[in-house]
């Protein structure tokens, strides 16, 4: 077990930072160079809180695991880049209402299309049965970092 420890530690850091990487180039070289990953990743989150209306910036931060400061940096320059627009609530002043601009929705559309291909390519060379047992690890994966925020 201790190379097989070693080996999905190596795995781990290696595909969570080969990601990053795929995903900033990928980005840099089209038409929303603008972005950064965190931004992009952002008005994901935008853009499916307003499918559920859950667009309070709070439960956007708590979506991302982010401090509300942290999205209100991140919201103003986006907000700059013509990605998204931000108002106060007509019904209650202290309540910010956030919604993708026509911008920002081709951003998450361009993004969904981004990660469509990189599962495409994921799976592409996997058969039934490894894609089913791939699956179930990643789901097992998933649910444990899903549980934790850090590790004692």
């Amino acid at each position: 077990m201790g190379n097989n420890r070693e080996d999905i530690n190596n795995f781990l850091v290696k595909l969570f930072n080969n990601i990053l990487k795929i995903e900033e180039n990928a980005l840099k070289k089209g038409e929303f160079r603008d972005l950064s990953v965190r931004e992009a990743h952002i008005l994901e989150a935008i853009g499916q809180g307003s499918e559920t209306n859950k667009l309070m910036p709070t439960n956007i931060a708590r979506t991302l695991s982010i401090t509300p400061g942290t999205l209100t940096v991140a919201m103003k320059a986006l907000e700059r880049k013509g990605y998204l627009d931000r108002n106060k609530s007509l019904a209650d002043g202290r309540v910010v209402e956030v919604k993708l601009t026509p911008k920002g929705v081709s951003a998450n559309i361009w993004h969904a299309k981004f990660h469509a291909s990189l599962v495409d390519a994921v799976v592409a060379n996997l058969s039934g049965v490894e894609l089913e047992a791939f699956t179930d690890g990643l789901k097992k994966i998933t649910t444990y970092f899903d549980s934790v925020k850090t590790i004692d």
